[in-house]
């Protein structure tokens, strides 16, 4: 059986949505099959984008990277410590796409784009089952994050991809 006990957690490793991936290169210009690198590793913008990127919540350094990108000064002026609680409330009421549509960069390659991005984060669920009554599974209880963001309907990115994109019985990368 699996090694678990309840109340502990798993990690599961999601996929951003497919469309708001098609939106962002959209917004960009930048075709899917751009070349990057990750790291050490040569992939492409659109498998960064779907599988390595968090592409959703903006952070403090997309703010200063798209702000160095896009000489915005609306973003100019949410840089730095005396700004933090303007920054938060803006973060909180943009995702990436909603800023990188608002203050477009023409001619932005993928290599630009991506160096403002954090790593894809698992998403931690507290296991809801016991390994008495079910040694070879682990059961989640999850609610879908659903929400609506500047007239957009918008998803948790783990639990839209469980409840809308996932096929039933599809393999997704876990860890206890």
């Amino acid at each position: 059986g699996l090694a678990f006990e309840p109340g502990d957690a798993l990690g599961l490793v999601p996929r951003n949505d497919p469309a708001l991936v098609e939106a962002l290169l959209g917004a960009l210009a930048l075709p899917a099959d751009a070349p990057l690198a990750l790291k050490e590793r040569r992939t492409t913008i659109g498998e960064a984008l779907d599988a390595a990127l968090e592409i959703t919540a903006a952070t403090p350094r997309f703010i200063d990277h798209w702000a160095g990108l896009s000489s915005a000064r609306a973003l100019e002026e949410l840089r730095g410590e005396a700004n933090a609680a303007e920054r938060a409330a803006y973060l909180h009421a943009n995702h990436v796409i909603d800023i990188v549509r608002r203050f477009p960069v023409a001619g932005v390659d993928a290599e630009s784009f991506a160096a403002g991005w954090r790593p894809l984060q698992p998403r931690l669920y507290s296991i809801a089952s016991s390994p008495a009554a079910a040694p070879d599974e682990v059961h989640l209880t999850v609610s879908t994050v659903r929400y609506e963001l500047h007239g957009e309907p918008r998803a948790g990115v783990a639990s839209g991809h469980l409840a809308t994109r996932a096929e039933p019985d599809a393999e997704i990368p876990v860890y206890v």
